[in-house]
């Protein structure tokens, strides 16, 4: 009979197990000597559990979908988190452990698509094109929504391959503890083998999407492959750090990932210009530039200032004396500063100096060798301004470090990332080189998003409230002094002002002195 124990041996990587009650578990046992609690049924028997197993499961993950869809309309970035990092491994780990049809994933691949992604992106269901993208990993690009048709067979196939040395030990049915070492050690081998080929995969994938992608979105792809610039994408949301982004904000930044139509937003900045992109990230008007470079200085400067004793934010630079400096274009002006100062980064008691700059990358390039030259150019024209008065006066390393809003790195920069997370782990030998580096690059990327945000978003004029008001100073006199108001008052004398203010909002606490009729304006802009 083909259902008792004795069988067992000879299909071992054909069955699944069962019990009386039905289908239990499917996988393979650990130990020989707990065969003798299950009855293996016939093969057909256990396909149909499996599948039956497998649609119930289905109509769960796909009840569970449509509720994670509609938190994302009002929580699209806690939504993301809980997908990548809970629910789409529920479905991976059937994946690996059974095979089934695939097309028994078709629901759960029409849930994600249809109701899922338009949630979270706030755009209509994506076209075949846009949903292999988005099935990339962050890292490649994507958002980390694989298909689930695509990739059963596949995962499947890499899990049987890992533990096939473990299902040969177990077919002898006799095996000492050198061959379960052996098998154990060949196993983990082939996880790094199983790795490399999807690594390899992936690859592929990436030449086969690009060759349809234009070359704004191919370029696109490729800034967001590159190391830190999809961090903040995986990363968990905490209110605590600061790492978490509400709905407008997180559809934005995914609208800048993938150059992507960014709803709601004005025909021309306050300056007079179109309101591109490009000129929203760049334009100096409300000062949301020198915000973003700030905040990338203060980030560099606090983990300096763990590493360094002596550490300082925007040193003034020693005068010049009669100094010749090589280029015309060096800073030779006695209030010059640069942005950090720490002594001992680069060699022992010796100052170095570092200069921070963000820049932006135009929305006609469209590859990897144009932005890189871009970054490269600002480097040297920081060395050009500073680099020769640094060594040559302060006798000290000067390291500029450019980057771009959408997280590039200069090779300096690059360079000095890594140096400033090696001395830190170094200094503190409980951390761990990958978990510091992920942190530093988590809070860079942060900073660079929010900032690129705030220049989409952020007002750069004043604004007053909605209500009509009448702001002749006729009318604010009347209001203050509790009289009709005069056809036209061009001027209010200075004690007249004062006695009236004082007067008149007595109740609502105590007015500062007035020294001009402007200051009548600004407070009444305040209450």
């Amino acid at each position: 009979d083909a259902s008792v124990v004795e069988y067992f041996p000879g299909c071992i990587q054909e069955v699944r197990l069962g019990d009386e009650h039905g289908f239990r578990w499917v996988g393979i046992v650990p130990k020989p000597w707990a065969f003798d609690c299950y009855i293996v049924p016939p093969l057909s028997d256990v396909v149909e559990a499996t599948d039956n197993y497998a649609r119930n499961r289905m109509i769960d993950w796909c009840a569970l979908i449509n509720d994670l869809a509609t938190i994302a309309k009002t929580e699209p970035h806690a939504a993301h988190s809980a997908y990548i990092h809970s629910v789409s491994s529920r479905w991976q780990f059937l994946q690996r452990t059974t095979e089934v049809d695939k097309e028994l994933y078709l629901p759960l691949e029409e849930a994600v698509s249809r109701q899922l992604i338009p949630a979270i992106t706030g755009r209509l269901p994506p076209s075949e094109d846009e949903r292999r993208l988005l099935a990339l990993p962050a890292r490649h690009g994507g958002l980390g929504y694989p298909c689930p048709v695509a990739s059963a067979c596949s995962r499947y196939s890499a899990s049987k391959r890992i533990v096939e040395p473990v299902v040969r030990l177990l077919m002898k049915q006799a095996a000492s503890a050198r061959d379960i070492g052996n098998a154990l050690a060949s196993s983990r081998k082939l996880v790094g083998t199983v790795a490399r080929a999807t690594t390899e995969a992936l690859r592929h994938e990436c030449q086969n999407i690009d060759a349809v992608l234009s070359p704004e979105q191919k370029f696109r792809r490729e800034v967001a492959s590159q190391k830190g610039c999809s961090v903040w994408l995986v990363v968990q949301p905490s209110g605590v750090q600061g790492l978490v982004l509400n709905k407008t904000d997180f559809r934005d930044a995914l609208a800048l990932r993938y150059g992507w139509p960014i709803a709601n937003l004005p025909g021309s900045c306050i300056c007079g210009k179109p309101f591109t992109i490009t000129h929203a990230l760049t334009c100096p008007t409300g000062a949301f530039p020198s915000q973003r470079h700030d905040e990338v200085r203060d980030i560099f400067a606090d983990v300096l200032g763990m590493i360094c004793r002596d550490v300082e934010v925007e040193p003034l630079l020693t005068p010049l004396t009669g100094e010749k400096l090589r280029y015309k274009t060096s800073n030779i002006a006695d209030d010059a500063r640069l942005d950090v100062r720490a002594r001992g980064f680069w060699t022992p008691q010796q100052q170095a100096f570092f200069d921070v700059r963000v820049t932006t990358i135009p929305e006609d390039v469209t590859s990897m060798e144009a932005a890189r030259n871009q970054l490269r150019r600002h480097e040297q024209m920081k060395k050009r301004e500073y680099a020769d008065r640094v060594r040559e006066v302060e006798k000290g390393a000067f390291t500029p470090l450019v980057m771009s809003t959408n997280g590039l790195y200069s090779t300096e920069c690059s360079l000095f990332v890594k140096c400033l997370v090696n001395q830190y782990v170094q200094k503190y030998p409980d951390s761990v080189y990958s978990v510091v580096m992920s942190l530093l690059r988590c809070r860079l990327s942060f900073a660079l998003l929010r900032s690129s945000i705030c220049c989409l978003r952020g007002s750069r004029k004043l604004r007053f409230c909605r209500r009509p008001v009448d702001l002749s100073l006729s009318a604010l006199y009347a209001r203050y002094a509790g009289i009709p108001a005069a056809p036209v008052i061009k001027y209010i004398p200075v004690h007249i002002s004062s006695c009236v203010l004082i007067c008149s909002i007595k109740c609502f606490g105590p007015v500062p002195r007035v020294h001009n009729h402007h200051v009548l304006y600004s407070w009444y802009y305040q209450e």
